[in-house]
């Protein structure tokens, strides 16, 4: 799981992750050791901030 530079650390991703691998801190931090990579977060995430190797990232500024 990457943290992409556009996260503002909101916490909205904080209480989906069923592995309790995310917490802010002025941005999310994902702890590597307990992250799956499952992808929830990346749902949750209201701006796009989170990646997971294999995804696309969404970029809701198109048109």
């Amino acid at each position: 799981m990457t943290v992409l530079d556009k996260c503002v650390g909101c916490g909205e991703c904080v209480p989906f992750c069923p592995f309790e691998a995310i917490t802010t801190y002025g941005m999310a931090i994902v702890d590597k050791e307990k992250c799956t990579e499952c992808g929830i977060c990346v749902d949750y995430c209201p701006i796009d901030a989170l990646y997971l190797k294999g995804n696309k990232i969404k970029d809701n500024n198109r048109q």
